[in-house]
This record gives C-alpha cells, sequence and structure tokens, in this order.
C-alpha cells in the first residue's frame, strides 16, 4: 500500500484555525491602534472634569453656592462664562473666592482638542435644582476624535 502525499482534513483544519487566530489579533491590535492617539485625550478629559469638579466642590463647602436658573442652562467652562454677572457661579464664597480659585492653575482646562485657530472648552450644565452635569465640547459639528460619553461619561455634581 503506496501512503498519501498529502494533507489530511485534521491538518487543515488545524492551519485554517491558526490563520483566523492570527487574523484576528492582528484586527484587534489595529483597532487598538487606531484608537491609540484619543486615549491620552480622554485621560486628560476625564482629569480636567474632575478637576473642574473639585473646583466648584471646594468652592461649595466654602460657601459658594450655585444660582439655581430657571430651566436647564448650559455654559462653556471658561472664567468669562462661568463667573460673570449673572452666572451660576458669579457669588464669592466666604473665603471671597470663586471656583476659579480652587483649580490648581487659574484658569479653567481646554478640550485636548483645542488649537491655535479653534478653542473647545467643557460646558456644564445647570439643573433646576442646582445639580449640574460636566462634559466635553461636544457642539463641534466635525469633531476630529469621535469622542462618546462612553469614552468620557459626563461628571455629575
Amino acid at each position: 500500500m503506496e501512503k498519501s502525499k498529502g494533507f489530511t482534513l485534521i491538518v487543515l483544519l488545524i492551519g485554517i484555525l491558526i490563520i483566523a487566530v492570527l487574523i484576528s489579533l492582528t484586527v484587534s491590535k489595529t483597532n487598538i491602534v487606531s484608537r491609540g492617539d484619543y486615549e491620552p485625550r480622554n485621560v486628560k478629559r476625564k482629569a480636567d472634569t474632575t478637576q473642574i469638579r473639585s473646583a466648584i466642590e471646594s468652592w461649595k463647602v466654602n460657601g459658594g453656592e450655585i444660582i439655581a436658573p430657571i430651566t436647564n442652562t448650559t455654559y462653556d467652562i471658561t472664567k468669562d462664562d462661568l463667573e460673570n454677572i449673572g452666572s451660576p457661579f458669579n457669588k464669592a464664597d466666604n473665603n471671597g473666592k470663586k471656583p476659579s480659585d480652587y483649580l490648581s492653575g487659574s484658569s479653567y482646562p481646554e478640550d485636548p482638542q483645542s488649537d491655535n485657530s479653534n478653542s473647545y472648552y467643557y460646558r456644564i450644565t445647570i439643573r433646576i435644582n442646582g445639580t449640574y452635569q460636566i462634559k466635553r465640547d461636544d457642539s463641534d459639528p466635525t469633531p476630529s476624535d469621535n469622542v462618546t460619553d462612553k469614552d468620557v461619561p459626563p461628571i455629575e455634581g
């Protein structure tokens, strides 16, 4: 009896399985690499929104009071927008400070997507019950990094 010179079905299946595993690993690595430049931005966004919330909470602990609007109102988080006359953070706390005085820097952070020609800030929505939500400014119709609330969830306060 002559021995056949070919692949058995089992050898073919094992080969196909190995190729499929290698392809799936390559695809998953490619997906991670393609999102890789967004991740540092998202980490910065989370840190920025946490810092802003911490500054607001420190201000509130020291007697600062959010002026609740008649309807839910959204503001850009810049010093001028948040602390101007009529804004919810205009009133100084018992130490004479406003929320920006509790930031590690002297101004509110900008979204890392900002550049010399476009500034993107974080936004804060003040609800009628006096609570607030901080999130990235998603008003840009063509964001270059496609960030969603799933990537950087809003911070509640």
